[in-house]
């Protein structure tokens, strides 16, 4: 045997490797077992729940730490007091929910809608919230510490005593939006 044909039998067993990776990624969704322990239990750490339709379920005081809600609807859910450490919510929908004292700290908010969403004393330090959807929200005494919020969109919002010291707003979009000052600001709005 060649080095020539080791070596093309070694790319050949790369190549397959890797449509079987990529085939896996694919069909990545939530897990149905997940899905009914989480509403059964409110707790399920780790658990995957990517795409998944929770609109309008009560999981007040759920553990979802460290979990994939990627692109999971919780449109209208009631998340009060849950703790969502970490977890992986990339274009999650989480249109008027309620996460009023929620633990967000270290999650990944890019692309997720909030629109609406009470966040009234949510813990949100070091998280991403990059392109977030945070028209019209609630954001009393939210701890955003370290969040980024580049790209983020506080149309409407009312930020009204709320400490953003050491956080970056000069890429987010103010539309309407009240400042901790109580002035209205409109920045990066569309014409």
């Amino acid at each position: 045997m060649t080095i020539n044909s080791v070596f093309v039998k070694f790319v050949a067993v790369c190549m397959a490797m890797l449509t079987w990776c990529v085939g896996m990624v694919a069909s990545y969704a939530a897990v149905p077992e997940d899905i009914d322990y989480l509403l059964t239990t409110k707790d399920c750490p780790i658990c995957i729940l990517v795409d998944a339709d929770l609109k309008g379920a009560d999981l007040a005081g759920a553990s979802i730490r460290i979990s994939d809600l990627s692109r999971a609807d919780l449109t209208k859910a009631n998340l009060e007091d849950a703790d969502l450490f970490s977890a992986n919510m990339i274009g999650t929908i989480l249109k008027d929910a309620n996460l009023a004292g929620a633990s967000l700290a270290t999650t990944d908010l890019t692309d997720a809608d909030l629109s609406y969403t009470d966040l009234t004393k949510a813990n949100l330090a070091n998280s991403l919230l990059l392109n977030a959807n945070l028209t019209g929200a609630i954001l009393d005494g939210v701890y955003w510490a370290g969040a980024n919020l580049r790209g983020a969109d506080l149309t409407d919002a009312d930020l009204t005593g709320v400490n953003f010291k050491g956080i970056d707003l000069t890429q987010a979009k103010l539309c309407n939006t009240t400042m901790p000052s109580g002035e209205i600001a409109s920045r990066n709005c569309p014409r």
